[in-house]
């Protein structure tokens, strides 16, 4: 009996024990769990962030042409400064080599002087300023050399320089008036100069080898060339085309050379 009870109390005991225990409290601290990796601390890094005032165009300034001066109608040129108011030199016709003009023109003690040494050649000077149909151009000039040859002053120059009217006077005294029509050998292979008028001014009004004052109109439909305000003035009535704008002169040769024709002043007006 004491034995038979002696071993259920030890089965008892031997039960309860693992309840018993797990209620106990822990008087021991537990361990920290350890780290099975190790790290190497990162160093932080602080971004500094900085404004960049960038220019707002990479691009070069940009040029503003200046508006170009508008000249008032007229000119008076006398050739004591440079000829910025005057077209380029046109080149109507020439027969020098290659095109090359071997002429030279300078200008010297206020006179424009072409020494020409180009056989059958046309050039022109033409100004910028605008004026009405209705104009007059004169001339200061002489000629010197072979006088056969000479200048020119136009006027209803349009601006394609394609038509205009012509004085044409040689340095002795032959003049022709005429209407030049670029359309006449473009469209039609003539001869774009139609003679309006022909003749010679008399000895006692054109001075021969010496300086003359050359008066050209256009006014309305009358064409007109005087010579040294006075004599006869010599005019046509065929001024229909008006609608050219710009004045100026300009020289011619023929065959026989060289010939040197000088302009001492130019002018237009309107009258």
């Amino acid at each position: 009996m004491n034995t038979s009870r002696r071993f259920w109390l030890w089965v008892f005991g031997w039960l309860c024990f693992p309840i018993l225990a797990c209620n106990l409290p822990l008087s021991v601290q537990s361990e920290p769990t350890p780290d099975l990796f190790f790290t190497t601390p990162v160093p932080t890094v602080t971004m500094f962030s900085q404004t960049l005032n960038l220019p707002t165009s990479t691009f070069l300034p940009t040029y503003t042409m200046p508006p170009t001066p508008t000249l008032p109608p007229g000119f008076d040129e006398t050739f004591d400064a440079g000829l910025e108011n005057w077209k380029d030199l046109y080149v109507l016709t020439t027969r020098a080599p290659g095109g090359k003009l071997s002429s030279r023109i300078r200008q010297s003690a206020g006179v424009l002087i072409f020494d020409m040494q180009d056989a059958e050649t046309y050039l022109y000077r033409i100004h910028r300023s605008v004026m009405s149909p209705n104009m007059v151009v004169e001339a200061e000039v002489s000629v010197d050399g072979q006088k056969d040859n000479g200048f020119m002053l136009v006027c209803r120059v349009d601006e394609s320089l394609s038509n205009w009217y012509e004085a044409r006077v040689s340095g002795t005294g032959a003049f022709w008036i005429l209407r030049y029509d670029r359309a006449l050998k473009e469209r039609e292979k003539k001869n774009p100069y139609v003679q309006l008028m022909s003749g010679t001014v008399p000895a006692d009004v054109f001075r021969v080898g010496e300086t003359n004052s050359v008066r050209f109109s256009c006014l309305e439909n009358r064409i007109s060339l005087q010579f040294n305000g006075r004599g006869e003035v010599y005019s046509v009535e065929n001024g229909d085309w008006r609608q050219g704008t710009f004045a100026g002169f300009g020289v011619f040769t023929y065959e026989k050379l060289p010939v040197t024709v000088r302009f001492e002043r130019v002018r237009a007006s309107q009258p």
